[in-house]
């Protein structure tokens, strides 16, 4: 699913999907960066805990302001954000991730 497509399906679901959606992507960054640190490749780990820490930052104010009804980044910008990350060399290998996000949250709408 590229960028585009990310974004309309996001656009599509209930705020509380979301949500959700956004703290599973949060909880496994805390993976991600446990994983970055065993690569062995220093400048690398350290890119990629940067990164993902810094986007942390952005979807946890964003689902903040969604829980609390207040105004929020706007959702193609948390999209555009995340594909720039994830486009980087220390995070490209990563992407896979927001794909099984997706697909779980897929499934969790058809039960």
């Amino acid at each position: 699913m590229d960028q585009a497509a990310m974004q309309v399906w996001f656009r599509t679901l209930p705020e509380s999907e979301k949500i959700i959606f956004l703290v599973d992507l949060m909880w496994e960054f805390t993976l991600v960066i446990r994983g970055v640190f065993t690569d062995g490749d220093n400048d690398k780990s350290l890119k990629a805990a940067y990164s993902l820490s810094e986007f942390n930052h952005m979807l946890t104010s964003k689902v903040s302001a969604m829980l609390q009804g207040q105004p929020t980044y706007p959702d193609d910008l948390v999209f555009k954000v995340l594909f720039d990350k994830f486009s980087r060399p220390e995070l490209e290998s990563y992407m896979w991730l927001c794909h099984r996000l997706v697909e779980r949250t897929k499934f969790r709408q058809s039960q």
